[in-house]
């Protein structure tokens, strides 16, 4: 990624985080090269928070169970299309006859079990102390909703459900099983079944309350009872590596992959797949869901543009922060990015008549035009996000058409140096 690009995410993301008065926020964006860049803002306590430290990811913690499952499906070890009941003892108040796809696609009529009543006592009497999955399912399931099939109701239960039969199917535990076959594959080494794996536990991210406090014990009994359905931790990088990793086509097949995202109307204005959902923004669409434990997530991958935010918000009671600067950092990517003017050799700051850069890629003829706003000779370079060196030329007028044959695919930074007062100006642009 280069400099430019980092310093002017860096720069507008603490800007809007001021503006929105956050307390705490951890975001990354993974390019389609795979280089990723993040930050943090805020505190935890008094002290500020780093790009290192493990947030709660909360329910995109599903992406990885349902593609857990499709791993399984691809090693013909179980279907889609089979029971719950066929893996799993009979329980009370689970719909046995429901399939597996049902569970992940949250149309089982499984009651979640964090609404029971009995619920929410016990996690706060118990704040340190674990709770077992098999226990959440007998304790806190009341009576499924409706019959399996017949309408769509979001359930953590069903997802604890889709964990159980992972372990009973793979001979592994859950945590072993996402160790192995999810995070070790792909390189996320920041990330963690929360209470199932050993981590630095003080680098586990507490909460902000509402009257200002900061809690830096996070709730054992909260998230063990969550695990399957929203128990992972993350660094904001591995969070964002994760979505771009998963959607980007690295770990399933493109034929699971499919499944996975095949979404349907829910009735609710979202449509849901298998543990994601897919969402229009601004004319475009992503593969998106969210997580709330104490703190609040949000991931979307961008379809069109094959790139990945993740953010993650310490306050309990802004589950809306993240949204918002998911979204402030989608329009930064897909169309706002400022052009941006970088002085050197001790000039001032360029004024309104000065050149700016402009770029026009045209995907009819796989070719892009970068031109200057005044016909003046300039230097004109084209990166790489990672900072490598893609082409370069020098024109009498400003002016360079480049082909697809000569830069590929993918995410770049235009350059032009104005060769008069060395001023430099940039701009991005991607060629599919």
């Amino acid at each position: 990624m280069s400099a430019y690009l980092a310093d002017t995410l860096d720069a507008l993301f603490h800007q809007r985080a001021d503006l929105l008065k956050m307390k705490g926020i951890g975001a990354s964006v993974v390019f389609p090269d795979g280089s990723v860049w993040t930050a943090t803002h805020g505190n935890k306590g008094t002290d500020s928070l780093t790009p290192d430290l493990l947030f709660e990811i909360g329910s995109n913690t599903k992406s990885m169970t349902a593609a857990a499952v499709l791993l399984l499906v691809e090693e013909g070890k179980l279907s889609l299309e089979d029971s719950i009941g066929m893996y799993l003892p009979p329980i009370k108040n689970m719909p046995g006859n429901a399939t597996i796809r049902q569970v992940l696609a949250h149309t089982s009529g499984m009651a979640t079990f964090e609404l029971h009543p009995d619920f929410y006592p016990f996690v706060n009497q118990n704040w340190t102390s674990r709770i077992d999955p098999d226990s959440v399912l007998y304790k806190y399931l009341d009576v499924p909703n409706f019959k399996p099939g017949a309408k769509w109701a979001y359930s953590n239960s069903g997802y604890t459900a889709a964990g159980l039969i992972i372990e009973k199917v793979s001979g592994m535990s859950y945590q072993q099983f996402l160790r192995e076959k999810l995070f070790d594959r792909l390189g996320l080494g920041d990330t963690y079944l929360s209470f199932y794996e050993r981590y630095a536990t003080e680098n586990h991210v507490g909460v902000w309350w509402p009257d200002g406090t900061y809690d830096s014990i996070p709730s054992t009994s909260f998230l063990t009872a969550a695990w399957a359905a929203g128990g992972v931790i993350a660094t904001p990088a591995d969070f964002g590596r994760w979505c771009q990793s998963l959607f980007g086509g690295q770990l399933l097949k493109s034929s699971s992959l499919q499944e996975m995202t095949d979404t349907k109307p829910t009735g609710t204005g979202w449509n849901y797949g298998l543990g994601v959902m897919k969402r229009s923004y601004k004319g475009r669409d992503y593969y998106s869901h969210g997580g709330t434990t104490l703190q609040h997530s949000a991931m979307e991958y961008s379809i069109e543009s094959d790139f990945s935010v993740a953010v993650i918000g310490i306050e309990t009671d802004k589950a809306g922060q993240p949204v918002q600067m998911a979204n402030f950092l989608i329009d930064l990517m897909e169309s706002e990015l400022p052009n941006v003017p970088v002085t050197f050799l001790g000039e001032d700051e360029l004024t309104d008549s000065q050149l700016t850069l402009n770029v026009y890629p045209n995907p009819a003829v796989d070719q892009v035009t970068i031109e200057t706003s005044q016909e003046r000779a300039a230097q004109i370079s084209v990166y790489s996000t990672s900072g490598e060196l893609i082409y370069e030329t020098y024109s009498d007028f400003g002016r360079a058409v480049l082909l697809r044959e000569e830069l590929g695919s993918g995410m770049f930074i235009a350059r032009v140096i104005n060769p008069e007062n060395g001023q430099v100006f940039h701009n991005r642009f991607l060629f599919k």
